[in-house]
């Protein structure tokens, strides 16, 4: 198979992505991160899983940051901004502060 055309993503974990190594075809390339999605994960479940812990935390005075990462075209700023259908983390997070200082 030429190596051009082959996908890069080998596997996904809860916590962790496996990538080709194209130097080393024996040995995936492994990065850790504390949570990883897939394409098929929604915007609600984001929040609810990662965002929703850190807001609570925040109303009992920790400091807490999220952020997204991944390359150009990956979504980073729609799981961020969202639409008015589905809203992002940011507006999410914002309404859900005011609902629980309310």
């Amino acid at each position: 198979m030429d190596r051009r055309l082959a996908a890069c993503v080998l596997g996904l974990t809860k916590t962790s992505v496996h990538l080709r190594n194209y130097r080393n075809g024996e040995e995936p390339i492994q990065y850790k991160f504390d949570a990883c999605y897939d394409d098929k994960v929604s915007q609600e479940e984001i929040f609810q899983q990662e965002l929703l812990p850190l807001v609570q935390s925040v109303l009992k005075g920790h400091n807490a940051s999220c952020f997204a990462f991944g390359p150009t075209g990956a979504g980073k700023t729609h799981t961020m901004q969202g639409n008015t259908a589905d809203p992002g983390i940011i507006p999410r997070s914002i309404s859900c502060l005011f609902r629980l200082i309310d």
